[in-house]
């Protein structure tokens, strides 16, 4: 339907002026263009554009000119000046489309709304950063830690434990168990034949950050010169949990 656009405040002048002259209430105005009340008070008020067909029924049935200075316009003809502003807007926020600062900025602003609200997005489907939290010291926490220090290395992004597939593959799936037991989620068991190797892999930022704060260092062990976190050392049956029973199961195994 074909919309009139005036000139501002020129419209609901002309719709006072079409009131008095008839002396027709609101209500029997909007019955004379087929609309309800509420849309011909929208009109009145300016809010929205009057119908061209409403126009014409106004002139017609008060007997006025068409007014001048008036622009018929089509069906959605506001579309292409509301998408030439929604796309200003979005290269303001994150700028230009296609370019990798583009790219970046709307990384950057993803990653924080996936931090500000990480169930939601979860169930959305996306990659979202796991929830890892340690927050007292076990001695099932304290073996997975002997295993991490002796077998194992911390990346940037997370665990990864090698074990001989000939020989360690009942020790392996002992690990599997427990660290499904400490961390509430099992790692993903990798095989290499070219060496006979089993690789297991637990990975998350978060699973490495919470390691770090309880005194683990991520990189090369030699290096840096790994040693046992602090808090082992204060309880003997940790030292014991770290180091002789891992021994001990290791044997058991192999």
């Amino acid at each position: 339907m074909a919309r009139v656009i005036f000139k501002k405040n020129k419209q609901s002048k002309f719709l006072e002026k079409v009131k008095f002259t008839s002396g027709l209430s609101t209500e029997k105005l909007a019955s004379i263009c087929n609309v309800c009340n509420r849309t011909f008070k929208d009109w009145s008020k300016g809010k929205f554009n009057i119908s061209y067909k409403a126009l014409l029924i106004l002139v017609k049935k008060v007997n006025l000119p068409l007014p001048k200075d008036i622009r018929i316009v089509e069906d959605y003809w506001y579309v292409k000046k509301g998408a030439r502003k929604g796309a200003l807007r979005r290269i303001q926020l994150y700028g230009g489309i296609g370019t990798p600062e583009g790219r970046k900025k709307g990384g950057i602003v993803s990653q924080v709304r996936r931090k500000e609200n990480p169930e939601k997005y979860r169930l959305l489907g996306c990659n979202v950063r796991k929830d890892f939290k340690i927050n007292n010291s076990s001695v099932k926490f304290t073996e997975a830690a002997g295993i991490i220090l002796g077998d194992g290395a911390i990346t940037n992004n997370q665990i990864r434990i090698t074990s001989s597939g000939l020989f360690d593959r009942e020790y392996a799936m002992f690990i599997c168990d427990l660290f499904e037991e400490v961390f509430k989620e099992r790692p993903h068991w990798w095989e290499y034949k070219v060496d006979n190797t089993i690789e297991l892999l637990l990975s998350g930022i978060n699973l490495v950050e919470e390691l770090e704060r309880w005194g683990f260092v991520r990189g090369n062990k030699i290096d840096h010169q790994v040693d046992f976190p602090g808090w082992i050392w204060k309880k003997s049956e940790y030292q014991k949990a770290c180091v002789i029973d891992g021994h001990r199961r290791w044997l058991l195994f192999s």
